[in-house]
């Protein structure tokens, strides 16, 4: 009887234990996670759920999990299998569904938990002793020597502001400048112009800049965001000369740049489908295929494949589009670093990536929820967006959704090109085959990363003229006016934001207007600016004018304001720096008959925002 009694009790705990096993595990800690993975470490719930959350158990099994998405040197990379970690249908439809559950964005369970990336470290001897290979299109458009603006002196420590959106000053510096190197370096191969570079490149190596600082305080304290943008740029330029530089230039550059990329790729966030995760994947991937390291591309692309088995069918990502204002946004910035990591694998294995498909998604599917947003911007966002107070709403809201990612679309040049001929070829290059779609976000220059040779004449040759329009003054190549007396012309700075790509307009107001007073000395500003909805008291102001006018009748360098001390509400506004560059859009000043000019310029990191010369006259005292 006792026996008998005994038999039934342990059938009933192991049919206990087997429907504990079969639940949802994402309530248990970390601990009971690996210590049930350790006494079954061929149980598949453990192992996905351990390597969802980025646990390293200790235990063989998790190794050999992890080693089973490295590939060695002599290994042709894999872009079919299925990689490790992919969730369960259920933990799926659970993730695609979390918003309904959150009152704010970020505030649901962690279904599939954010785990880093690990690079090795090499010396500079293994950088010197192997070559690098520049990982893009390395078919430049000119031969043309292009000066350098003059770079930021290197620094070592950060001072982060970690308020949502916040930015470092020097950090912001370093990042246009080698975003603008970046471009420069992209339309010539002019050797001039890369030893101007490289003697840049070697500075801030030897001074180990940014060697402090860079990691936020919270979570898993990741690389912060903007300090990244700013290494993502670093290595972009460096990528693109990389097949130039010297074993003794490796050596002093390659320990430090490695060091810059495997502190970024080992950060991670609450989510795994998070844009940072992928923007810091799609580093790793420049840096892998550059310096040859196969197993880091493979783990790279093993992310780009959970990813799409992360995404909902409708091609959406499940943590971004939550987010408030910002949704489309970030949604937008998810899309752009899969198709680059897609098109660096097209380029350098001769594979695709694109095509890479789970229960019928795949990027494609990505990328017409992308079209759809940029069409409606905000029925779109209305659809997955909750209040997100802290992670995007700054920026927009949901129901009037930041529109800045419709112009930083213009990755969606790189999918065309990878597939012609198909739905949305010919409505992708009639957007964004112009010179005015390519930003300094140097994320986002996909027609100079990848395919310059493949777009028309006309927009080469705009895209030589606007680069060479942005080079510092005092180039060879300009031959600045002499005039006989003096040009007044009034200026207006407008910020124009469309609500559809139809181009119905939501907003249009003047952000300054004054007038702008033409000598042979230079261009200065006369008389005070008037600031539309903030202070017009002078002392707020500081201008800085570098603008010369050519014999063709253009404006060359550039011009910017500083807003000092300026209240919003109760909280102090941060300088404003604007850069004003020419636009081939232009009707160039005639010297003789100035009356006719108008003169457009993009304003950068203003989303529409546009410069407007106007009224120009022979100047009277």
């Amino acid at each position: 009887m006792n026996f008998c009694l005994r038999l039934v009790c342990l059938l009933t705990a192991s049919l206990m234990a087997t429907h504990a096993l079969s639940q949802d595990l994402s309530g248990w800690s970390d601990k009971t996670v690996c210590r049930q993975l350790l006494n079954n470490p061929d149980n598949t719930d453990y192992v996905q759920e351990a390597d969802s959350r980025g646990l390293d158990c200790g235990s063989s099994t998790q190794n050999s999990a992890q080693d089973d998405t490295q590939t060695s040197d002599n290994t042709k990379i894999n872009v079919t299998n299925k990689p490790r970690g992919v969730l369960s249908s259920s933990k799926t439809k659970k993730q695609w569904n979390a918003y309904k559950r959150a009152k704010e964005c970020f505030e649901h369970p962690t279904y599939a938990a954010g785990q880093g990336l690990k690079l090795r470290l090499r010396s500079g001897e293994e950088f010197a002793a192997t070559g690098w290979q520049v990982p893009f299109n390395n078919s430049p458009i000119s031969n043309e020597k292009i000066n350098l603006r003059v770079a930021p002196k290197p620094f070592g420590k950060i001072t982060l502001d970690e308020a949502y959106g916040e930015q470092n000053e020097n950090v912001e510096l370093a990042r246009k400048w080698f975003s603008s190197a970046a471009q420069t370096l992209r339309l010539t191969n002019n050797k001039q112009t890369q030893d101007q570079f490289k003697s840049v490149l070697v500075a801030w190596a030897t001074a180990n800049a940014l060697n402090k600082g860079l990691h936020v305080s919270w979570g898993a304290k990741p690389v912060d965001w903007h300090v990244m943008t700013s290494i993502g740029a670093i290595l972009t330029s460096t990528a693109l000369i990389a097949d130039t530089l010297s074993s003794e230039e490796r050596a002093i550059v390659g320990p430090w740049l490695n060091r810059l990329v495997a502190e970024s790729s080992a950060g991670h966030w609450k989510d795994r489908a998070d844009n940072k995760a992928y923007m810091r994947t799609y580093y790793t991937m420049i840096w892998a295929f550059m310096t040859g390291d196969k197993s880091a591309a493979q783990k790279a692309i093993d992310i780009y494949k959970l990813a799409i088995h992360d995404m909902r069918p409708d091609g959406s990502f499940p943590i971004d589009t939550q987010r408030g204002g910002m949704g489309v946004n970030y949604n937008n910035y998810t899309v752009s670093y899969l198709v680059m990591i897609a098109a660096l694998v097209n380029k350098n294995t001769d594979q695709n990536l694109l095509d890479y498909t789970v229960d019928g998604r795949n990027i494609h599917t990505a990328v017409d929820f992308v079209v759809q947003s940029i069409n409606e911007p905000s029925a779109t966002n209305r659809l997955y967006a909750i209040p997100c107070p802290g992670g995007g709403d700054r920026w927009g809201s949901i129901e009037s959704p930041n529109k800045k990612f419709i112009k930083q679309a213009s990755y969606l040049m790189v999918y065309a090109d990878m597939n012609p001929n198909t739905e949305h070829d010919s409505w992708i290059r009639d957007r964004y085959l112009s010179s005015g779609f390519i930003p300094q976000a140097i994320n986002l220059v996909p027609n100079l990363l990848f395919h310059p040779l493949k777009v028309d004449p006309q927009l080469k040759e705009q895209l030589l003229s606007k680069l060479v329009d942005e080079s510092a003054l005092g180039v060879s190549s300009h031959q600045l006016a002499t005039l006989v007396q003096p040009i007044a012309c009034d200026f207006r700075l407008r910020r124009v934001v469309y609500e559809n790509s139809e181009g119905g307009q939501l907003e249009n107001w003047d952000m300054a207007r004054g007038r702008m007073l033409l000598t042979n000395g230079g261009v200065k500003i006369e008389g005070n600016w008037l600031m539309g909805g903030l202070s017009t008291d002078p002392s707020y102001l500081k201008n800085e004018v570098n603008l010369k006018l050519t014999k063709t009748g253009h404006l060359v360098g550039e011009m910017a304001f500083f807003l000092l001390n300026v209240q919003q509400g109760d909280t102090p506004r941060e300088p404003l720096y604007i850069e004003l560059k020419p636009h081939t859009r232009s009707k160039p000043l005639n010297i003789i008959n100035p009356k006719d000019a108008e003169l457009w310029t993009d304003v950068e990191d203003w989303a529409g925002g546009v410069w407007q010369l106007t009224g120009c006259k022979e100047y009277t005292p």
